[in-house]
């Protein structure tokens, strides 16, 4: 299968030339057809491969680190379909996909096994009606079984009473006893057929192969079947997120004349095809909704879905809680402007979304007036915690120039956003009927509760960052200063939490963000009333008294001027849930 590249490394661009059936593997293995020359720490001896699909070439990553696929990671064992134009990235190597063999929506020739026995007859009137039909019964489908379903009920009407049952069939060739029914349609209520894995082995032998068996009696067939059996036909639809084959199988007691097996082979084809382009696009809709646009691309290629729809992983993501602030109070104020003001928090998540997916996030629900989005997950990510960071000062930003009539603000809608970094358990966490992504992890709860300290009252600030992220941030381009050394409800770790301030803000500047941290370490340390004044001398003297943070230090040591205050506190903030 042919394969053409452009290497770029170091300045010099190469063009490489592949035509091959095996693999083409990448390292820095003298071995490896492409070669990474010079002792890079982030190439693997054997890195990636290229692999040529009867679907088209597919990248494997083998390596520790990972492989770029347009900007989005591959993790260790995941694979990715290529296209025209893609790039791939193996540490300072980059290359661009020219040209390459095989199409993955390609259609390949009919195979056909005929018998000419003169006995039953298609209705091409029939069938063409059906045709123009089967777009708009899909359209009333909503969940991915009643397209199933709606695709079997479609044969058995077109192609009966040649074919009298149709089945979708997750199959399993090498034990088909473990193949597992998705979709049924029989016309007189038949019994369950024997699976054929002759039938079905040779329709996977490329994608848009149809395996078609016709003969007047089932001892000619060359297949296991009932004894009853007169047809049996079998055509890949697509793949599970698991690399099952998902079959469309039809099972019929009368034959068919040879003019007609063409036709129903085709039908069958047909179906098949249109069954598996409704999904993807249902599929892409509904991931559209959660994914930014070049992780939706890679989703969707085969062998990507796995990714998101397959068993969950560990991964290492950064987690991102949005809160929009004075919501719930306006709507419990005044709940006969429930249906306005839901249309002006769906323009605040609109503004959410759209810089989520800007900034190559995902988002992984709305709850109510908040959101909770991710980075790193399901494609790994470098720079995951600055993308996040840079998403929720984008944020901040647009609200400010956003009015709405529901909050009462002059300066513009208000939020709180927290962001946390850890090891999650990602992947669909729903049931097996429904597909919903989900994180579950220690840094997602923690993010939660982080997320309530900005409010007024207790940390107020826009946006906190765990420790996690904070040390992975550029303070010279994203300034910060810690925030408290808190307790989080229901958590026995003790956390330090950050404020990413604005540059224009005093405490932005490296002498005024050195000496605030003295101050904070002055307040923890503080177990002694006559120590009191001097520290508030100092912040005093800092010369920052409308700042935010400087306004909380002042109002922890006027609670600490409490004795019973004093005599509790152990330098760690605490606030009742």
């Amino acid at each position: 299968m042919r394969l053409i590249l452009q290497a770029t490394a170091a300045g010099a661009v190469e063009r490489l030339d592949f035509n091959t059936a095996e693999p083409v593997t990448i390292g820095r293995s003298p071995d490896c057809q492409i070669q990474v020359e010079g002792d890079h720490v982030s190439v693997s001896r054997l890195h990636a491969r290229l692999v040529p699909t009867g679907q088209g070439w597919v990248v494997e990553d083998h390596s520790k680190v990972g492989t770029l696929v347009n900007g989005m990671k591959l993790g260790p064992g995941q694979r990715c379909a290529l296209r025209l134009h893609d790039e791939l990235r193996v540490g300072p190597l980059r290359l661009k996909v020219l040209e390459l063999g095989g199409q993955i929506e390609q259609t390949m020739a009919t195979a056909l096994k005929l018998t000419a026995v003169n006995f039953a007859t298609l209705d091409p009137q029939l069938m063409l009606q059906s045709a123009l039909a089967l777009p708009r019964l899909f359209g009333e489908a909503h969940a991915e079984g009643e397209v199933l379903q709606k695709a079997c009920a479609f044969l058995v009407q077109v192609l009966s009473p040649a074919v009298s049952s149709a089945y979708v069939v997750e199959a399993h060739p090498q034990d088909m006893a473990s193949s597992r029914m998705l979709a049924t349609c029989s016309r007189d209520g038949e019994r369950a057929p024997v699976l054929s894995r002759r039938v079905i082995g040779d329709a996977l032998q490329l994608d848009g192969s149809v395996a078609f068996f016709n003969h007047a009696s089932s001892h000619a067939i060359d297949a296991t079947v009932h004894d009853t059996t007169r047809t049996v036909g079998a055509c890949l639809i697509e793949r599970s997120a698991a690399g099952a084959p998902i079959v469309l199988y039809v099972v019929g007691e009368r034959s068919l004349p040879i003019e007609n097996t063409d036709i129903a082979a085709g039908y069958l084809s047909l179906v098949s095809t249109l069954t598996r382009q409704h999904l993807v696009a249902q599929r892409q809709a509904h991931m559209a909704q959660y994914f930014s646009p070049k992780v939706v691309d890679l989703l969707m290629r085969p062998g990507g879905r796995s990714s998101a729809e397959g068993d969950p992983r560990v991964m290492e993501a950064t987690t991102l809680i949005f809160d929009l602030r004075g919501f719930c109070l306006s709507t419990e104020a005044a709940a006969t402007d429930l249906l306005r003001w839901q249309k002006e928090l769906r323009s605040m998540m609109d503004v959410v979304s759209r810089e989520v997916f800007a900034h190559e996030g995902t988002v992984i629900d709305y709850q109510g007036d908040g959101c909770f989005a991710a980075w790193g997950v399901p494609f790994e990510q470098a720079d995951q915690a600055q993308l996040a960071v840079d998403c929720a000062l984008r944020i901040i930003e647009q609200l400010k120039t956003t009015s709405l009539q529901s909050l009462d603000s002059p300066s513009g809608p208000v939020c709180g956003i927290a962001i946390a970094k850890g090891q999650v358990l990602a992947g669909s966490m729903t049931s097996s009927r429904h597909f919903k992504y989900g994180l579950l992890g220690t840094s997602v709860n923690c993010a939660s509760r982080v997320e309530a300290l900005t409010k007024p009252g207790r940390l107020d600030a826009p946006l906190l960052v765990t420790e996690e992220v904070a040390k992975l941030l550029d303070a010279t381009r994203t300034p910060f200063v810690r925030a408290a050394r808190v307790a989080l409800t229901g958590m026995e770790t003790l956390f330090d939490v950050y404020e990413v301030i604005d540059p224009a803000r005093g405490l932005s500047s490296p002498g005024h963000a050195a000496q605030w941290e003295i101050l904070l370490r002055r307040l923890e340390g503080l177990r002694h009333a006559a120590d009191l004044p001097a520290l508030q001398a100092a912040i005093g003297a800092l010369g920052c008294a409308d700042d935010a943070r400087v306004r909380w230090l002042q109002a922890q040591c006027r609670q600490l001027e409490e004795p019973a205050q004093l005599s509790r506190w152990d330098g760690v903030v605490r606030y009742e849930k």
